[in-house]
């Protein structure tokens, strides 16, 4: 899946981590992924009145530059999107309007508990500060490019860590977090809050694809987070 043109505000590492979820809860119900999942094209943007509105050819496979088109209003919530998503994504399942029903409250809840307004809003915009090594909240500034390369290059993982009910597996010792999710907390800072979310962010950063798409960048964060791992080793 990939979102071929995005005009909101809102930033496309958050759509499309919202995408994936809804997605594995869409997999999960109908044992098995939507049909074009993997080159599914998705086009997102703003209506500048009513509310959500959709439209997705079927089985997901459209003629032009997209396979399906959201639009969402400027106060758009996480379970608002969820809903649209599910509505629309059953067309690239191949179901025509007579043939289902929308999602439940009750799983729209269940996937979005708190119900947030979708988007990082400028005040929760941490300030990157060089800690003593391995002393957390560990924070380290990024451009908004690596956060976006770095969540792009860990979403193949992150949508079968989703689909595995196994969680925690044992890749990773128990994987109990995931870099994709860390990497929503702010815009251009990577915050890593103990020795758990260290350890799975820096296995990303040096086993990943990451290191093939921003080799530099990559270099740079591997050395930073080598920095706080050897000083907590030599801690204990």
């Amino acid at each position: 899946m990939k979102i071929v043109r995005n005009t909101t505000k809102i930033e496309s590492r958050v759509l499309r981590s919202l995408l994936c979820k809804v997605h594995a809860h869409m997999t999960k119900l109908e044992r098995r992924k939507a049909p074009n999942w993997k080159n599914l094209r998705i086009k997102i943007g703003n209506r500048s009145k009513g509310g959500y509105r959709g439209w997705a050819y079927y089985y997901g496979k459209g003629p032009g530059g997209w396979d399906v088109h959201l639009s969402l209003p400027g106060d758009a919530t996480e379970r608002g999107f969820g809903w649209l998503v599910y509505h629309e994504l059953m067309h690239t399942y191949g179901y025509r309007h007579n043939e289902y029903g929308n999602i439940p409250d009750r799983e729209l809840e269940a996937l979005f508990p708190d119900n947030k307004t979708i988007g990082i809003p400028v005040a929760v915009k941490a300030k990157a500060k060089r800690a003593p090594a391995g002393e957390f909240p560990i924070k380290i500034r990024m451009t908004a490019r690596t956060v976006e390369e770095l969540s792009s290059a860990e979403y193949g993982s992150y949508e079968d860590w989703l689909n595995d009910d196994r969680k925690p597996t044992d890749y990773n010792g128990g994987r109990t977090c995931h870099t994709v999710e860390i990497l929503e907390r702010h815009k251009t800072v990577l915050e890593i809050r103990d020795e758990t979310e260290l350890k799975e962010v820096f296995w990303a950063v040096s086993t990943g694809l990451f290191s093939e798409y921003c080799p530099g960048a990559a270099d740079r964060l591997y050395g930073e987070l080598a920095r706080h791992t050897e000083a907590i080793k030599e801690a204990k």
